[in-house]
């Protein structure tokens, strides 16, 4: 007898949530031709975007919020979720999908990838099954994109949210599952533009590239810019620590890249009362010297400032109070002008 396809779906959420890091497929971004992520059966690909204004001059209908109940099946809820990727050199963000039912967790597709360059209108998209007769689709864009047109024909027009970077909108739809268990008929959308028109997004877009990094000793980390130090806490250890060697700052100054992307220019690991926890420093990938930008909202860490304001010190992992207590105990150099 062949299973319920949305019983094969949690499966595979839930496979993809507890498998080991470097199972999971990362988009690498290093130059041209950035491939999207496929975590499971919840697709996510990252990229990233400007932010020209667009007004809608045709009917739509608008979307859903970040996290909600899925619409058909109020039983369960899902979220989507945007923070900075914590890997030392990187320069982007990762996603995640996230299905909840009445008895707990279903499962969750996490992916990584670089921030694209500012001619691309989008950084993130996903689509998953929900339930056994609805499919999710979501993208995050700039204010290029007044519509997500849908192969039904309806358009969605996105929303602003706080716990989305800055100068995102997310477009959500619920639509009919297809026969099988995704449907590339159901997932495919249009992104249109203020005059109605499609904007082409077929291109492979250019990835914001890592900086080269080195691996120091999480005891005694040198003094080197964004090198993180901790004082003694109870039942904490060290475990790693990695962090940009060189400048920060990208030839010509400035970095071509859509909105504003952080670049994590050290990212240490802990143990605390054996729990593992993430921390890093974040600086704006586009211009390092400056302020940082904001941290969405919706990201889920303990986080302070740090270099008057052009850089942020986050812990991420763990409990709320454990990201508190190991944030309390860590300082960080500044960054590298």
């Amino acid at each position: 007898m062949s299973r319920d396809p949305f019983d094969l779906l949690r499966d595979q959420l839930v496979a993809a949530a507890a498998a080991p890091e470097g199972v999971r497929r990362r988009g690498r971004g290093r130059g041209r031709g950035a491939r999207p992520l496929a975590i499971a059966a919840a697709a996510l690909a990252l990229g990233g975007s400007a932010t020209a204004a667009a007004v809608l001059t045709f009917g739509g209908e608008p979307s859903p919020p970040l996290k909600g109940r899925v619409d058909g099946d109020p039983a369960r809820r899902y979220s989507i979720v945007l923070r900075p990727d914590l890997r030392a050199g990187a320069a982007g963000w990762c996603a995640t999908l996230a299905l909840r039912g009445q008895k707990g967790p279903i499962g969750a597709g996490t992916g990584c990838g670089p921030a694209l360059e500012a001619a691309y209108p989008q950084i993130a998209s996903g689509a998953t099954t929900v339930s056994p007769r609805r499919i999710l689709t979501f993208r995050i864009v700039d204010r290029r994109v007044a519509a997500m047109r849908l192969a039904d024909g309806r358009r969605i027009v996105p929303r602003g949210d706080p716990a989305l970077p800055t100068g995102w909108r997310a477009a959500i739809a619920f639509q009919a599952a297809p026969r099988g268990l995704m449907g590339q008929e159901a997932i495919d959308v249009e992104l249109l533009g203020a005059d109605g028109r499609a904007l082409d997004v077929t291109r492979a877009p250019r990835g914001v590239g890592s900086l080269p990094t080195a691996k120091v000793d999480p005891r005694d980390p040198p003094a080197r810019p964004c090198a993180i130090e901790h004082r003694a806490l109870p039942h904490l250890s060290a475990r790693g620590q990695t962090i940009v060697k060189g400048t920060l700052t990208p030839r010509g100054g400035t970095l071509d890249a859509a909105g504003r992307p952080f670049r994590t220019c050290a990212a240490a690991l802990f143990s605390l009362e054996g729990v593992r926890l993430r921390a890093a420093v974040l600086v704006d990938a586009r211009h390092p010297a400056g302020a940082a930008p904001p941290l969405p909202a919706g990201y889920d860490a303990a986080a302070r400032r740090i270099a008057g304001g052009r850089a942020w010190l986050v812990v991420d992992g763990g409990s709320e109070e454990a990201r508190g207590r190991l944030l309390e105990g860590l300082t960080a150099r500044p960054p590298t002008r």
